[in-house]
């Protein structure tokens, strides 16, 4: 199955703030988890979602089998990611 990757309002604004290397970077990353989102993505501890590395950033996925969607909540640095969620 192939996921459909959609951005959350919130994790738009966060990728705008960003480098323009940087989002480059992450949204190839992010594409990838289409094919199998399993493979990379852990889930957090206390939460229903997972969290997905790339390099320094984290993003924070909801991974819907049913309607085959993976929804990206928020992107960051991962020293502020983790508090801000």
């Amino acid at each position: 199955m192939i996921y459909n990757i959609i951005y959350s309002p919130r994790a738009a604004k966060h990728l705008e703030k960003l480098p323009s290397e940087i989002v480059r970077k992450v949204i190839k990353s992010i594409s990838e988890l289409k094919y199998d989102p399993y493979h990379h993505a852990h889930k957090m501890k206390g939460h229903s979602e997972y969290r997905y590395r790339i390099g320094q950033y984290r993003a924070i996925i909801d991974i819907n089998d049913k309607e085959g969607i993976i929804e990206v909540l928020m992107v960051g640095h991962r020293s502020k990611v983790y508090r801000n969620y």
